[in-house]
């Protein structure tokens, strides 16, 4: 994929790649002759793709913490385990534990 993003920022060389079939897609490339517009256009998709990928992770990111906070409301109102040991079974800190326990 690196090699990919390369090729859409500037001239490189094939041999700066390990992997064989780097040098055959950069010789794929030169055949398809992409005109800038072109080149633009894919580096654009690229970009968007990268970006949609990024959001995504994030949002699955916020949502693994909103679950943990979830599950840590839902021992705090149990109450069975002390702070200490919910934020053990959690992964959260135990100031968080603690301001979650305040709400």
């Amino acid at each position: 994929m690196r090699a990919f993003r390369d090729t859409l920022d500037s001239e490189v060389s094939p041999e700066s790649y390990d992997n064989p079939y780097i040098g055959q897609m950069f010789d794929l490339i030169k055949e398809d002759k992409i005109t800038p517009d072109e080149r633009a256009k894919m580096k654009e998709e690229n970009n968007q793709e990268e970006g949609q990928k990024t959001a995504l992770e994030k949002g699955r990111e916020e949502g693994r913490k909103e679950a943990l906070e979830e599950a840590a409301r839902n021992f705090l109102a149990i109450g069975s385990l002390s702070a200490e040991q919910i934020a053990s079974a959690t992964g959260l800190t135990l100031e968080r534990v603690k301001a979650l326990s305040a709400q």
